[in-house]
């Protein structure tokens, strides 16, 4: 076997006058030439040839999109090799390939779903019979019927014949809040429901919403949307009344089937966790006066404190029945603390941005930079999954939004230059390392490109005692929900809210 040449994107082997070409990305930087073997399947023979291998491919990529493909998946075909089992059965090579092979797994569920979608990743669980015999999360009386839930759906589309929700937000168009009116009293009792326009996609949205005690059900109407309905359901109690920790979350998305009706669509929770990866999310309104309630016992001020605090805080550390929504394996987006944000840093990563700081406002960004303090699992658990893929896709800039929004960090008291520097240093550092100019990030590798070789590979083979086949991500450790029991007392006055 000739030798080969190793590049920056991918290995060219040399077999007699057939070539195997694993190369597929950029342009090809070659390296110094080394010399080594690979089995017909193209997999590598030893421990240096797979430690050059994986050097090589996170050597100043493209883009995270660069990682998959060829040369990127040859570590998932050969993980299926037989004669590559004295490699996947070692746990210090499946510790040091692990983080590469978990992102890898997110980069190509979002490839297929169009970065807005993790794709067959996870699965959409059964959710269990309630005390009626139906399932919890079914859709209620007065919404079940498909002529009702067309008119809230279709409603929702601007320009629709019905009486759409959009024109809530012109008070001159009574129909439309008669609209919501009618399907509220076809509803069991203890439905509430609002409208509301966003501040983060600046479109109306209706929420349908009720607490049952062991179960919390959210029904969500988009404006953008003329055929669905998002559903989010949580079992927050056993059937012995004790809090189920993390709450239970089963996602669904409704439509008016072809043939009439309203039908399920298949495996919809790789779509939502991407957003709602701890359940339930804040709404961010334009401003309290684009939210109008349909119940009495509060209003418009009173209705979306009571959703936001008794709801999406309290049961945001929620995971998808069945398994750990954190274990998707991807950096967290403003990791914790670390020597690399020095204050040449941050003054670099704002001039980027087109920002001129001051040193207190340097350090205002510097400290603002934690997202992983909260958003790691304890207690918030909404690792920022969309990054992973590109920070231009809908959900990346929702995030975004929400920075330059003022809605994050909490409670912050950041300036706007400092919150567009914010959103630039976190670019910078996160995509650190990819030659994308896009992505905004610096030039030495960042927190993605360092996460991948964040665990040495080994040099030599361990003895066989020591191997063990474990590939699976070790669930978090959660906390129990800090819960208000709902209530329509005066206790949900909106300046009592948290």
């Amino acid at each position: 076997m000739e030798a080969s040449k190793v590049r920056r994107y991918g290995l060219s082997l040399s077999i007699g006058i057939s070539m195997i070409s694993l190369a597929a990305y950029g342009e090809f930087e070659a390296l110094d030439a080394v010399a080594y073997h690979v089995e017909s399947s193209g997999c590598p023979t030893t421990y240096a040839e797979w430690n050059l291998w994986r050097e090589n491919l996170l050597r100043a990529p493209d883009s995270p999109d660069a990682l998959i493909g060829d040369p990127g998946d040859l570590l998932e075909r050969c993980a299926q090799e037989k004669s590559q089992a004295s490699f996947f059965s070692d746990p210090k090579f499946v510790a040091c390939m692990g983080p590469l092979r978990r992102a890898q797994a997110v980069l190509h569920a979002f490839r297929i779903g169009g970065e807005n979608t993790l794709h067959g990743l996870v699965k959409t669980p059964d959710a269990p019979l309630g005390k009626n015999g139906s399932a919890l999360d079914e859709l209620p009386a007065g919404l079940n019927d498909s002529a009702a839930f067309e008119k809230v759906a279709k409603g929702m589309s601007e320009g629709a014949k019905t009486p759409g929700l959009f024109e809530i937000f012109d008070a001159k168009k009574p129909k439309a809040n008669a609209l919501i009116s009618q399907v509220l009293k076809k509803m069991p009792a203890g439905w509430a429901a609002f409208t509301y326009k966003s501040r983060l996609v600046h479109r109306g949205g209706a929420i349908f919403f009720k607490d049952s005690g062991d179960t919390v059900q959210v029904l969500h109407f988009d404006e953008g949307d003329s055929r669905d309905a998002i559903g989010i359901t949580m079992k927050v109690k056993d059937e012995n009344g004790k809090w189920i920790v993390p709450p239970q979350t089963y996602f669904n998305v409704y439509q008016i089937g072809f043939g009439g009706g309203v039908a399920r669509k298949e495996d919809q929770t790789s779509r939502c966790i991407v957003c709602h990866r701890a359940g339930l999310m804040p709404v961010v309104v334009e401003s309290s006066g684009s939210v109008l309630s349909y119940d009495p016992a509060h209003d418009s001020d009173e209705i979306l404190r009571w959703f936001n605090r008794d709801f999406a805080d309290s049961l945001s550390n929620a995971s998808v029945a069945g398994s750990y929504t954190l274990d998707i394996g991807v950096p967290e987006l403003g990791e914790k603390p670390h020597p690399g944000r020095t204050d040449a840093f941050i003054k670099e990563c704002a001039e980027k941005s087109g920002v001129s700081l001051s040193a207190s406002g340097r350090e205002n960004v510097r400290n603002a930079m934690n997202c992983a303090r909260c958003h790691d699992g304890q207690p918030l658990g909404a690792g920022l999954v969309a990054y992973a893929g590109s920070p231009h896709n809908f959900f990346g800039q929702t995030i975004e939004n929400l920075i330059e929004g003022g809605e994050m960090p909490p409670k912050g008291k950041l300036s706007s230059s400092e919150r567009k520097a914010l959103v630039g240093c976190l670019r910078y550092e996160y995509y650190g390392g990819f030659k994308n100019k896009e992505y905004g990030g610096g030039p030495s590798p960042g927190t993605f490109l360092r996460a991948m070789k964040e665990v040495a590979c080994p040099t030599t083979a361990p003895p066989e005692s020591k191997r063990v086949v474990d590939l699976k991500v070790k669930p978090t450790n959660r906390v129990a929900p800090k819960r208000i029991p709902s209530s329509k007392s005066g206790s949900k006055k909106a300046g009592d809210a948290g």
